[in-house]
């Protein structure tokens, strides 16, 4: 069978109209030869020549020149306010980020917590800190005109007061952020200026003023809860707003 199949004539004749076909397609593609005698062939040698005329003339243009010396600076949304004069405290392109209800409560708790927990502590601790107190009583009533027995008998509600004014005022108004508005990553920002901070006189006035106002009241507290930026009483009496970083 092998011996076979290695002596067949494998020869054969391509039809005269499938070679003509096959060199006409060959040689069109190739773009040497065109078959002038078609009317179609033309009428495309014609389209051809005026697309390649219109395009000859659209690309004449000037090159495009870039200047490398100059360096693009990125530039903040305030900055680009500042050279366009845009109010941005009118405008509506530049809100404040307020923070939302549910972080301010939780801030709100941290604060309360953190606040108990000092109050309780010296309570709990007022013999100890009264032996301490009795040791300074002489040099403590020199500084401050005040009775040795108020001092022995409320010793624990000063340190207290002391403590709360050192790790809770004192960096809320410094920093705009207490414990627990810096645990929820938000703090007291101006609300006519978007984005900044308060002013140390905004913020000492909204936490040594008009806060024990608001918590009194407890309706300065839920206030809150009626306005869409979660501003509370302390909050429009100082101009601020908290707002998140």
């Amino acid at each position: 069978m092998g011996k076979k199949d290695d002596q067949d004539d494998w020869a054969f004749k391509l039809d005269s109209d499938v070679t003509n076909n096959t060199e006409s397609e060959s040689l069109m593609m190739d773009g040497s030869v065109f078959d002038d005698t078609n009317s179609s062939v033309r009428e495309l040698k014609a389209k051809l020549t005026q697309n390649a005329s219109k395009t000859k003339r659209k690309t004449k243009h000037k090159a495009l020149k870039v200047d490398h010396s100059k360096r693009v600076t990125k530039k903040s949304r305030r900055a680009v306010a500042k050279e366009l004069n845009v109010d941005q405290t009118n405008s509506s392109i530049y809100t404040q980020n307020y923070c939302t209800r549910m972080e301010r409560m939780t801030a709100g708790t941290v604060d309360a917590a953190f606040l108990i927990a000092i109050v309780l502590g010296c309570q709990f601790l007022a013999p100890l800190i009264n032996e301490i107190l009795d040791e300074f009583l002489v040099v403590i009533t020199n500084v401050i005109s005040v009775s040795p027995e108020l001092i022995t008998e409320y010793g624990w509600a000063i340190v207290a007061a002391a403590l709360i004014l050192l790790f809770y005022t004192i960096p809320s108004i410094l920093y705009k952020a207490s414990i627990g508005k810096s645990f929820m990553n938000i703090y007291v920002g101006k609300e006519s200026q978007v984005g900044r901070y308060a002013s140390i006189p905004q913020a000492f006035m909204r936490e040594v003023l008009f806060k024990p106002i608001s918590v009194l009241s407890v309706f300065g507290i839920l206030m809150i809860f009626v306005n869409r930026e979660q501003r509370s009483l302390h909050d429009r009496l100082s101009g601020t707003s908290v707002l998140k970083r």
